[in-house]
């Protein structure tokens, strides 16, 4: 990880204020806990290709 980089993880707690000075748009967006859950016709590929 370079020195200016940082990590955040967010998930319900999107109000919180020291969530409010990190980038407009994610850099890398996990949805490990998503996609698995999906079924066949969900169309797990592109609702992924979609995402930002």
């Amino acid at each position: 990880m370079s020195p200016g980089s940082r990590v955040v993880y967010a998930d319900n707690d999107l109000d919180a204020p020291e969530l409010r000075e990190t980038p407009a748009r994610p850099v890398a967006l996990t949805v490990i806990a998503v996609v698995p859950f999906m079924l066949d016709e969900d169309d797990a590929v592109g609702v992924v290709r979609r995402l930002p």
